[in-house]
């Protein structure tokens, strides 16, 4: 495209701001192409795929040639030409230009359909006056129908398998609960245990106490056994001795107490008859009142013969 060149001048000023405003504009109304391959990144080996080539504007190259693997499969030229390359070229199987902005030079995509690729990593390329690009593929082994049937055979498995593992979930966390509710039963007869052990623990601790105490007191008496084995004849005489002396002292004792018995009798009924107006006695040991004599003179209630004799006066 020509741009016409205005020359300064005093007049102008206002012409050439409209000519570079309406540049602009066209700059932005027309979109901006740059060559480019678009390609798919990986394809089956040795089946027909396709990819493109987005051309520049036209007035930009004459001609564009695409490549695969380096080697020229075809040319395409700015007036809608289309040429395969004589012996590579047969892998085009279809290849053709689409204008996709009309009201441009620019928008021209060229579609290209490939017979296929053998297994590996491939480049597909296109360069022109106006620039180049290029794009890597990768063709891979393609698997049978046979595997594919298998495959969603095992998917099916899996998804039966899936269905079981959330009934099979479900019973295990069922155990789990029951397995929890045990172990908690587990703990409390433990805890009980533990309880018990302590308790037989104490009692143990005091039955060892005391088999000390009468391990201590037996083996007192085996050593007061064995110096009373050195002292036998000693202990038997002292031992004989003791024996008699008990009797001995309980009979000393009931005799001095019939003693002191026989003692205090005498001398309470001596004191009594010494106080009794009997207290004199005749030549026949017979009780006289205070009022007679020993020869029975005196008067004995008025009666009676001899001392007896009432007297008259």
């Amino acid at each position: 495209m020509m741009i016409p060149l205005i020359k300064p001048g005093p007049g102008n000023s206002l012409l050439a701001e409209a000519a570079l405003a309406a540049f602009a504009l066209l700059i932005i109304a027309c979109p901006a192409y740059s060559i480019s391959v678009e390609a798919p990144a990986a394809v089956p080996e040795n089946v027909s795929w396709g990819f493109k080539v987005v051309l520049d504007p036209t007035e930009s190259w004459s001609r564009a040639t695409v490549k695969v693997d380096n080697a020229s499969l075809l040319d395409v030229y700015s007036n809608g030409t289309i040429t395969t390359d004589p012996y590579n070229g047969q892998f085009a199987i279809k290849a053709f230009l689409a204008d996709e902005n009309t009201n441009s030079t620019g928008g021209l995509v060229l579609y290209v359909s490939h017979m296929g690729l053998g297994k590996g990593e491939h480049s597909i390329s296109v360069s022109s006056e106006s620039g180049s690009d290029s794009k890597t593929v990768i063709s891979f082994t393609s698997l049978d129908e046979s595997f594919g049937l298998k495959a969603e055979e095992k998917f099916s498995e899996v998804d039966s398998r899936l269905s079981g593992n959330d009934a099979d979930r479900n019973t295990m966390w069922r155990k789990i609960a029951d397995d929890s509710n045990k172990v908690s039963f587990l703990i409390g007869k433990s805890r009980y245990f533990d309880s018990k052990v302590s308790s037989l623990s104490e009692q143990l601790s005091g039955a060892q106490s005391i088999a000390s105490k009468i391990y201590e007191l037996q083996q007192a008496q085996v050593s007061g056994m064995a110096n009373k084995k050195n002292d036998a004849p000693a202990a038997a005489f002292v031992s004989l001795a003791s024996g008699a002396a008990t009797p001995m002292m309980y009979l000393i004792g009931v005799v001095l107490v019939i003693v002191i018995f026989l003692f205090s009798a005498q001398f309470i009924r001596q004191k009594m008859g010494e106080s009794s107006i009997y207290a004199q006695k005749d030549e026949h040991g017979l009780p006289l009142s205070s009022g007679q004599d020993s020869s029975g003179q005196g008067r004995f209630m008025g009666l009676g013969e001899g001392k007896w004799k009432y007297k008259e006066k």
